[in-house]
């Protein structure tokens, strides 16, 4: 038989068994993908739908969280009352996050309140003793304390349909007392549910009970396991359909509900088609392959004795080494041959046509061109060059040379190892030692030096500082009332608000200065070259302003100053600790100065820490010695120009007699705890004068007493209340305790049971100093607060700073829609007097209408408002006033 008759019948063999092999292939992998993309499909199909199924019980069980941790409902559980219900537990509140069914149960598992809003007429507790029967055994059992959370959450078996339960503990909001109960919502398995399962899927959900024929047996079979939570299962319907099975147990894990989607199998069918074109363009393809293979043949069958030579020469240069390989010419640097290892590693699949140089695979750079300059001498050391593969990536390879024989010459054997591996191991390594140096001198929540690194900093800057004779500055930064933001809104609040103030602060300083964290709100700024010392107190001011700024944090708009301190080496201190001390001591003075503000160390500064020792012992002696005074500031009706309230105010006399205000000495008394003793003297002597004024005097006016929250949360304070009334004999209704508007979050839980206490005695509760908190109003909803008083800050600047007046017109807005009376301090001017009159501000105080006096001067001005001696001017353009009481 001809030569190229045996070539055509082998190339047309091998044809057939290319298509047979690229028809196989191709059913068998791409069918696969085109199964396993549908497969992806239907489990993206049975995510959606678990998802919707959870995010339809995480609804309900967030809901029935919320409310059993409220206050309310733990003291419910103990005394139902109606106004609870129709406030909480209401049809409105309930069908808002789609409840049919309330049951609260007592430690005891017995019903406190039982509730069906479908059928609001079919209440009471034999309805909830069924629904109780209903329950697994000891679900409504108590266990010992522990966070809050739901215990039983899932599909509730019943006569005549099923319900989604969720069942927890109800606890008080802070945690610290055992469960008193259990609360349960219950929600409907009706069309509504498959409707918003539906909607969150995106995709139409139907529901059938797990027994139902109609559902196949491979459905049916695994929904008569017990399981612990949801199971998909997907079934082919044919070639062109899929179906979509979800089973969802109930809550003692039998299989109560079988959610049904189903899709069309889009994938597998253009999948067949696709495979189909493929075949038949591979066919063509192939035939085409089979006419130039011929000619190919034909040519090649001339030179099989060369390239036998060839192969086998190729084969011992391969036999040598088991790395990379290549024949160089020395004289060019051309690449006369290489093996495969070597051509992998530089990209190539084989050597092309055109030849390869090794400038193309090792291309020149300050690595590369000095070894290939001088010329790869043959040597036992291996030379280190830079690799660039085709794709143009870099990597590292070690290359020893030798020098063989090649067709008669001489040429280089090159043998490359790629040691990229191994050097990216050392470099991690070595980042690694770096990772943890960083880390050991470097706080981790805002990433700025820590204390640690701030000492060896200090070193090395009062050295260099010694060298130079230039001073070395130290700024102290705290943060004002950090604590206050950390207690109300969270450590996850103040750790952002931290970063973000690390942030700023080193955007504010200059290149050369370093910002240490020094840990919790305290950070440290050090200025090395420090022989301007305006220029460092210019620097502390730019800090000042950054700081005052708003920090947007998500949602939040928080406001944050800080006070800072200034020292400097070596003319505050001669060492480290001395340096940081002194700002330290600084920094405190700002605080004391009103803070947000800055202060330089000076000498002074340490006479204060003994000033301050001196006014605790003034201030014990004052106690001991009778030598507290109060003072007393009527607040009018800017309605009526007549007196309705009276606040009491602490004064004390010094050692000569003088009397002084109370603001540093009550300061003094919170720290050293004084202030409970001077908190009862004071609120025993106004009532006292109010009895006194209420027997001599016409009017039901209150007087107002300021209340510390050290006295708020001792246990005992309702009860020497009460005795101090039963004592003076003054009615509860004529009393009012103010409470700073920082006190009432920064112990919002521990003061919110005696705060009710007051109000169910009579007494009133204001909010003073309102507006300057950092904490939302929230509370203003959930305290029972009767009077709000503006900070005398805000009234200060009202008629020229329009930021004040947009505050006042905001407080007042908010008040009046809350219908809680507004009473504005230190009204001093006739233009404040104009704005709020015009803003419909109800009550004043302040020396724009009287001034604080004593108990007889207070008593003679009442006396004159009492036979309208005494007028008060409401507005500027007045001439008199209205009459008082």
């Amino acid at each position: 038989m001809p030569h190229a008759l045996k070539s055509a019948l082998v190339i047309a063999l091998c044809i057939a068994l290319l298509m047979s092999a690229i028809s196989g292939t191709a059913r068998f992998y791409l069918l696969e993908s085109y199964v396993s993309l549908e497969r992806e499909a239907t489990e993206r199909t049975a995510a959606g739908l678990r998802r919707a199924w959870q995010e339809e019980l995480a609804q309900l069980e967030a809901s029935v969280r919320n409310y059993a941790v409220w206050d309310d409902m733990y003291e419910f559980v103990r005394r139902p009352n109606i106004p609870f219900v129709q406030s909480s537990l209401a049809s409105t509140s309930m069908s808002n996050q789609w409840v049919d069914t309330v049951l609260v149960a007592d430690h005891k598992a017995e019903p406190v309140f039982w509730r069906s809003f479908r059928d609001p007429g079919n209440r009471g507790f034999p309805d909830a003793r069924l629904l109780i029967a209903d329950l697994p055994a000891g679900v409504l059992a108590l266990d010992s304390p522990a966070l809050p959370g739901p215990r039983v959450t899932g599909i509730l078996p019943r006569q005549g349909g099923a319900m989604l339960v969720s069942i927890t503990r109800i606890l008080p909001t802070n945690g610290n007392a055992p469960a008193r109960g259990t609360l349960l919502f219950g929600r409907a398995l009706d069309s509504l549910v498959l409707e918003r399962l539906s909607a969150a899927a995106g995709i139409s959900v139907y529901g059938i009970v797990p027994d139902d024929p109609a559902l196949p047996d491979a459905v049916r079979a695994a929904a008569g396991q017990p399981r612990n939570g949801p199971e998909a299962l997907t079934v082919i319907e044919g070639e062109d359909r899929t179906a979509t099975h979800l089973i969802i147990p109930d809550i003692t894990g039998s299989a109560a509900l079988v959610l049904r989607v189903t899709e069309p199998r889009r994938v597998f069918v253009r999948g067949l088609e696709t495979i189909n074109y493929l075949v038949y363009g591979a066919f063509i393809m192939c035939l085409l392959f089979g006419l130039i293979a011929l000619l190919l043949w034909l040519r090649l069958t001339r030179h099989w004795a060369q390239r036998n030579e060839s192969e086998a020469r190729y084969r011992a240069v391969v036999a040598q080494a088991s790395e990379g390989i290549a024949l160089v010419d020395p004289a060019t640097l051309a690449i006369l041959e290489a093996n495969q290892a070597f051509l992998d590693n530089a990209g190539y699949a084989r050597l092309p046509g055109a030849g390869l140089n090794l400038a193309d695979v090792f291309p020149p750079g300050p690595v590369n061109t000095p070894a290939l300059t001088r010329g790869l001498l043959p040597g036992d050391r291996p030379v280190e060059l830079k690799l660039r593969t085709r794709g143009g990536e870099t990597a590292d390879a070690e290359v020893t040379t030798s020098v063989i024989t090649y067709q008669g010459r001489e040429v280089f054997c090159l043998v490359m190892r790629d040691v990229t591996a191994r050097k990216a191991a050392d470099a991690r390594l070595r980042a690694s030692e770096r990772r943890l140096e960083h880390l050991a001198h470097h706080d981790p929540l805002t990433d700025l030096p820590n204390r640690l690194f701030l000492v060896s900093c200090l070193r090395r800057a009062l050295a260099q500082s010694e060298a130079t004779g230039t001073p070395l500055a130290l700024l102290f930064l705290d943060l004002d009332r950090f604590k206050l933001i950390n207690d109300s809104r969270g450590h996850e609040t103040g750790d952002a608000l931290l970063k973000e103030v690390a942030r700023r602060l080193k955007a504010a300083v200059a290149q050369g200065h370093i910002v240490v964290r020094m840990g919790g709100d305290e950070f440290v700024v050090v200025v090395p070259d420090a022989s301007d010392a305006g220029a460092v107190e210019q620097l502390g001011q730019r800090i000042l302003e950054s700081l005052s700024q708003p920090f947007p944090l998500g949602d939040l708009q928080l406001q944050v100053t800080c006070s800072v301190g200034i020292s400097i080496y070596p003319r505050d201190a001669a060492d480290i600790s001395t340096l940081v001390r002194s700002a330290d001591t600084a920094m405190y003075h700002a605080k004391e100065k009103g803070r947000n503000n800055l202060q330089r160390y000076h000498a002074s500064l340490n006479a204060r820490v003994s000033d301050r020792v001196q006014l605790e012992a003034s201030l014990r002696a004052a106690v001991d010695q009778d030598r507290l005074q109060l003072v007393y500031q009527p607040q009018f009706d800017l309605r009526t120009g007549l007196i309705m309230g009276v606040e009491a105010l602490l004064r004390w006399r010094d050692e000569n007699g003088a009397l002084r205000s109370s603001d540093r000495i009550l300061q003094v008394a919170e720290e050293t705890g004084l202030i409970v003793p001077i908190g009862e003297w004071v609120l025993r002597e106004a009532c006292r004068v109010r009895r006194d004024w209420r027997e001599g005097l016409v009017g039901d006016f209150r007087m107002a007493v300021n209340l510390s929250p050290s006295q708020l949360r001792r246990p005992e304070f309702i009860t020497r209340l009460r005795a101090v009334l039963a004592e003076t004999g003054l009615a509860p209704q004529l009393l009012e305790m103010e409470l700073t508007e920082s006190a009432f979050m920064q112990h919002a839980g521990e003061e919110a049971q005696p705060l009710n206490q007051l109000r169910q005695l009579g007494i009133g509760v204001a909010v003073d100093d309102f507006g300057i908190g950092y904490s939302s109003l929230s509370y203003l909803k959930h305290f029972p607060v009767t009077k709000l008083k503006i900070d005398r800050s805000f009234i200060r600047d009202l008629a020229t700073d329009p930021n004040d007046a947009a505050i006042v017109r905001a407080i007042l807005a908010l008040a009046q829609s809350m219908k809680i009376p507004v009473c504005a301090e230190g009204v001093e001017a006739a233009g404040q007097v104009e704005f709020l009159l015009e803003h419909r501000c109800e009550y004043a105080q302040g020396f724009f209408f009287a001034e604080p006096m004593d108990e007889e001067s207070c008593l003679m001005l009442l006396a004159g408002t009492a036979d309208g001696s005494v007028t008060v001017r409401l507005r500027p353009s007045q001439t008199s006033g209205q009459r008082q009481r």
